[in-house]
């Protein structure tokens, strides 16, 4: 009988491989009633002891045991006596020892622990968090108890936005420059652990039997105490820590934390908070927890908000800055050339892919893994390279990447109605609220499920919370783009953007269209702007020729039938006026030439009245020197002015059929996602750091052939008293020149 049996302790059978289950069986299979095929079974199972411990009668009877009855029952019955055996060994009496026995046979972690592409953590705005946080802690020391005198913060938001990076960055903040309330005139000590509980600490159907405060409690202390420190996964971790779980509770783990000699589903998420608030909630404690959900929705915290001992104080998390992003690839090139590594800047094909990140974390950290790992050998040999590297492939290669983590194509395919919307609202910037389903056919595809389980990234629009507007990287609308066919290529920043907008509105069901609204934030008169035209789809092609001559592709010498409207053709670069070209068709049957001149006075600081009557009265006089004058006397011409230039005029005194997109409107014009691109395209001339030699006679007065090849061989400038100091012989220019990006303020 089970009474004979002497019984090991708890320690020995969880140490115990299958080998000694079946030994243990074997010796007392008489007492047990078992057969050969019990044994077998066991043996089959691969029981270990840890196992050995879990079976219960219920579990012995079913699949795969499949015990008979009396052998089932004496087997139960001993292991609940084993369970309930008191110890014959010491006392285990703290955390630390608990550990050691758990460790026992654990080996030390041996791989270094390396950055790999691990950017380095960079300022976001922190305010809103700061301010939560010193209170926190200032109550705390209050001893204040109210749920609304404490804030648990969260972040929500789409995947790759950098959640987790956020924390990390608050806490790096806190370290550094983050001012605490002090206890006894002594800085508190911070302590930043990040449990990913979608990851390797995740929850399972195991923790169904255990309290929360042991839960979380049991995850606390692995990630602290021994996540990549040991060979040992937390599966395995919490199995070897049943016999003494009650001393896992939070407070027992956080005491432990507190003395190591280096200090210096929804229910139950919110229980854990409630575990977690015990340690933010006054009178002072030597151990103060400030808890930081992300990556969880907000609507989801709003609707449980009630069950939690504390408030929830929602905060951004904002996009990497241009200054963030170049800060972070700087630290790489500093690497290898601490004098003179911004050189690097000088790279506007590796620019502009940064900046087609968005400031999304996850994108950014793609491209530089791929510029490093994939291109190149190392960082070393990139920045090393960095002017002939293949930035197409680089681009394409990214856009693969990213489609692979959130299957951007595969969502577009069965939600193209959808996604149209979605960049329509994104480059419109038009705010949308988390309840709202941008395609009427679909009322599951709310705002919030897409940033929740989607790609879709949302920027708070008002500080009520409950307004946003969509953003995207570059690379986000290009997959899109891969599937709705919008465009064919991108070169071409003004024109392709230009037809990209035609042709989104047409897709979206569009057939007319006033000025207005085409040209979005354009200044003209409002004759000009109230002209409603049919919507063709628009191609963009480069003319080889000058317009008004017979017009060819420069891709393969075909001609260009743009008499249809069907063409946006790009003129030849020597053409003699405007840069652009493409025929639209009034609802009233006339037909417009749209015109469009990308420009930019060297000799002023803002574009004037004057020089708008001065571009379009020798547009009209080319236009009637040319040899066939005559056909295009069925043509109303309008004259779209682009440029990155003030316009401190009246928009009411422009002449008729004549739009402006100036610096005051630009970003209205070409939206978030685009502008970078356009606004490139436009100053890129009157930038020292990137012109071409054989423009900046064109830009700078007196400057030749040798004084230009000067200019390239001493960039960068940082600014204009650089460039001058380094150029004494060039006079002043009454235009401000461009240095971007070495005139960003960056530390």
């Amino acid at each position: 009988m089970v009474d004979n049996i002497p019984l090991p302790s708890v320690e020995e059978v969880y140490e115990w491989i299958p080998d000694n289950v079946i030994t243990f069986l074997e010796s007392y299979r008489k007492e047990l009633y078992l057969e050969d095929q019990d044994i077998k079974t066991i043996r089959d199972n691969r029981v270990t002891g840890a196992t050995f411990l879990k079976l219960t009668l219920g579990k012995l009877l079913s699949y795969p045991y499949k015990f008979p009855g009396r052998p089932a029952e004496l087997i139960a019955d001993l292991i609940n006596k084993i369970k309930d055996k008191e110890p014959e060994q010491k006392t285990v009496k703290t955390l630390e020892d608990i550990i050691e026995i758990i460790l026992k046979d654990v080996m030390p972690n041996s791989l270094k622990q390396s950055d790999g592409l691990k950017m380095p953590l960079k300022d976001r705005d922190f305010a809103e968090a700061m301010t939560a946080i010193a209170s926190n802690v200032s109550n705390n020391l209050k001893s204040l108890t109210a749920k609304t005198d404490f804030y648990i913060l969260v972040s929500g938001g789409a995947p790759g936005i950098g959640k987790t990076r956020f924390g990390q960055e608050l806490f790096d903040f806190i370290q550094t420059r983050g001012v605490i309330p002090t206890v006894n005139n002594r800085r508190p000590h911070f302590k930043y652990l990040h449990l990913d509980f979608g990851s390797s600490i995740k929850l399972d159907k195991f923790d169904y039997q255990l309290s929360t405060t042991v839960i979380i409690g049991l995850r606390i202390a692995y990630e602290f105490f021994i996540a990549r420190k040991y060979e040992i996964e937390f599966q395995l971790f919490r199995e070897r820590a049943l016999p003494y779980i009650d001393t896992f509770k939070v407070e027992s783990v956080f005491e432990s934390i507190r003395k190591k000699p280096s200090i210096q589903n929804t229910h139950q998420l919110f229980s854990m908070n409630n575990d977690l608030a015990i340690f933010m909630l006054g009178p002072p404690k030597y151990t103060f927890v400030q808890t930081f959900l992300s990556g969880t929705a907000p609507q989801a915290v709003i609707a449980t908000k009630e069950e939690s001992n504390v408030s929830f104080k929602f905060v951004k998390c904002p996009m990497l800055s241009i200054t963030s992003m170049i800060q972070i690839v700087d630290y790489y090139a500093e690497k290898f050339d601490t004098e003179t590594f911004d050189k690097w800047r000088l790279c506007y094909r590796f620019l502009q892919l940064i900046k087609d990140t968005g400031g999304l974390p996850r994108a950014l950290q793609l491209l530089l893994d791929v510029c490093f790992h994939d291109y190149n050998n190392c960082e070393e040999e990139f920045f090393l390279t960095i002017h002939k590297q293949f930035y197409n492939d680089i681009f394409n290669t990214i856009v693969e990447k990213l489609n692979t983590l959130y299957n951007i194509r595969e969502f577009v395919k069965h939600n193209k109605r959808l996604t149209l919307e979605l960049i329509h609202y994104c480059i419109e910037e038009i705010p949308v609220s988390t309840n709202e389903c941008l395609d009427p056919n679909n009322n599951i595809n709310t705002i919030e499920n897409l940033e929740t389980d989607s790609h879709i990234i949302l920027k708070r629009y008002n500080d009520a919370f409950d307004q946003f507007l969509i953003k995207m990287p570059f690379f986000y609308i290009c997959i899109y783009n891969d599937i709705l066919h919008i465009i064919q290529e991108w070169e071409q920043s003004v024109a392709n953007y230009g037809a990209f907008r035609t042709n989104l509105f047409i897709k979206r069901g569009m057939q007319t269209l006033r000025l207005q609204e085409l040209y979005r934030g354009a200044y003209g008169k409002n004759s000009t702007l109230d002209i409603v035209v049919r919507l063709k789809k628009l191609s963009v092609c480069q003319a080889s020729e000058q317009f008004l001559s017979k017009l060819t592709k420069e891709t393969d010498t075909q001609i260009i039938d743009w008499k249809d409207g069907n063409v946006l053709f790009i003129n030849c670069k020597s053409g003699q006026f405007g840069d652009s070209f493409v025929v639209r068709e009034v609802v009233d049957g006339s037909k417009l030439l749209i015109i469009e001149q990308e420009c930019w006075d060297y000799n002023s600081q803002e574009f004037t009245l004057y020089q708008v009557l001065e571009k379009s009265i020798k547009n009209i006089e080319n236009v009637l020197r040319s040899k066939s004058p005559d056909g295009l006397l069925q043509y109303t011409p309008i004259i779209i002015f682009y440029t990155t230039q003030p316009y401190s005029g009246d928009p009411s005194e422009l002449p008729d059929r004549c739009l402006l997109i100036a610096k005051g409107n630009f970003s209205t014009y070409f939206g978030p996602v685009f502008s970078s691109h356009a606004m490139f395209s436009l100053t890129r001339d009157i930038n020292p750091n990137f012109s071409d030699p054989e423009r900046m006679g064109s830009i700078i007065f007196d400057v030749n052939d040798q004084t230009a090849q000067d200019i390239v061989s001493k960039r960068p400038y940082h600014n204009e008293e650089e460039f001058y100091t380094k150029h004494p012989r060039i006079k002043r220019q009454h235009i401000k020149l461009s240095l971007y990006p070495f005139d960003l303020n960056i530390n």
